[in-house]
């Protein structure tokens, strides 16, 4: 029993510092609809840091169920208000009692909190949507076909204005069977009307999405057409709920989100760029060479941040951790920063469309955005889109109606709206 108590003891620290950090990951999770798998990282990395914060509390003593809640605190949320009040009320509390020579027993309270955070956070797990996973049915009656948005990627006047030449890309796409839409446009600035209307085949009610409620029931309705497979951006309120995904795991946005708050902020901005290198370049190797017929890729490139300067990875935007990767203040020296990653860009895609000719040479193929560059206050810019296809026996298949809304019915994937 005396060996039993000595245990508890020491795992005091360690049990109280990760229902909290685990509770802050999960309250961070329930805030937007996001894959579950996204919560497997920050779960494994929460849970090694508790041990490792737990093991360290001990040296405190009755005191360290106090040390391991401020340490974890000051770990996952250093900026934040509370935490800073939490810690510095405890360091206070703490400096006190071991001068008076009294120390006084909070692990039990501290464990009730702990245990009711980690509680409530796993209560706001089990009422998220459910992630049913879709069957992708029966493959499409038709061409392969592969559609690849390529997240805020400009239109061609756009990038000719910001000094970024892509004629030569736009030309060997020409050669390859390509139109060209230059005066494709998106209804929308953001990539999830825009996805949801690519998905709905027609334009959105207005007023649509003013809840959080709403974006997330419309979310649940998002399919792509049966049969077609799935690559995903690591964007897990951009991901397709329930879809097989033909490129899982990896860095994600949720990562740069709970890193970018904690205290490692400032040393994990090269770490998280480096992984969506890794997830860009392996999204780009997936859609070359899998052997699916009909395929979506939802690829987060060239959108914010700059992967790339030309053949050399970019550092991260002089503004982090005071601004996130995605966060809009990171569009610096646009014209330079934004050709080096589309002159990097471009002759992948080229490379990955060769794959796929390779192996379906009647393949009709899709590249659009989104969005447009989304530069500055010229709202305008917001909406223009870049569009080429490559559908070889329905030529300017789009010239009628160049908008993200009207791919899949022009392709014959969906209804047609009137």
């Amino acid at each position: 029993m005396k060996e039993f108590a000595a245990i508890w003891d020491r795992s005091v620290g360690v049990v109280i510092s990760a229902s909290i950090s685990i509770g802050i990951v999960l309250g961070e999770y329930a805030a937007a609809v996001r894959p579950l798998s996204y919560l497997v990282r920050p779960i494994l990395a929460s849970l090694l840091l508790a041990l490792l914060i737990g093991i360290g509390s001990n040296v405190f003593g009755r005191a360290s169920g106090l040390v391991a809640a401020g340490a974890t605190l000051w770990v996952y949320v250093p900026r934040s208000g509370i935490a800073l009040a939490v810690t510095g009320v405890l360091a206070v509390v703490i400096v006190y009692r071991i001068f008076i020579g009294r120390v006084a027993e909070l692990r039990v309270p501290l464990l009730v909190a702990g245990g009711t955070f980690l509680v409530v956070g796993l209560v706001q797990l089990v009422f998220l949507p459910s992630d049913s996973t879709h069957d992708l049915g029966p493959v499409a009656v038709g061409p392969p076909t592969f559609i690849v948005l390529l997240d805020g990627y400009p239109r061609m006047d756009t990038l000719e204005e910001l000094g970024i030449d892509v004629s030569d890309f736009i030309a060997e796409l020409r050669l390859r069977g390509f139109d060209s839409y230059p005066n494709a446009t998106s209804e929308y600035t953001n990539t999830f009307k825009t996805l949801t209307s690519f998905m709905n085949g027609g334009p959105l009610p207005s007023g649509t999405f003013e809840t959080p409620e709403s974006s997330d029931e419309a979310m649940q309705n998002w399919a792509l057409p049966p049969g077609f497979a799935y690559i995903a951006p690591p964007f897990g309120w951009l991901t397709i709920p329930g879809q097989p995904t033909l490129n899982p795991g990896g860095v994600t946005a949720f990562d740069e989100l709970l890193l970018n708050r904690s205290i490692f902020a400032r040393v994990s901005g090269e770490y998280l760029m480096e992984g969506f290198r890794a997830q860009l370049n392996r999204a780009l190797d997936t859609l070359a060479e899998t052997e699916e017929n009909q395929v979506f890729a939802h690829i987060l490139a060239p959108h914010i941040p700059y992967l790339y300067q030309g053949g050399n990875p970019a550092p991260p935007p002089t503004c982090w951790p005071a601004c996130g990767l995605f966060d809009l203040r990171v569009i610096e020296n646009v014209g330079p920063a934004l050709g080096g990653f589309i002159d990097w860009l471009n002759p992948r895609l080229l490379s990955v469309i060769d794959a796929i000719l390779a192996k379906h040479p009647d393949a009709e193929i899709v590249l659009f955005s989104d969005h447009g560059g989304r530069f500055d206050l010229d709202t305008d810019e917001w909406y223009r889109t870049f569009l080429a296809a490559r559908t070889p026996t329905r030529p300017q298949l789009f010239a009628d109606s160049p908008h993200p809304r009207s791919i899949l019915p022009l392709l014959g994937l969906l209804p047609e709206h009137g």
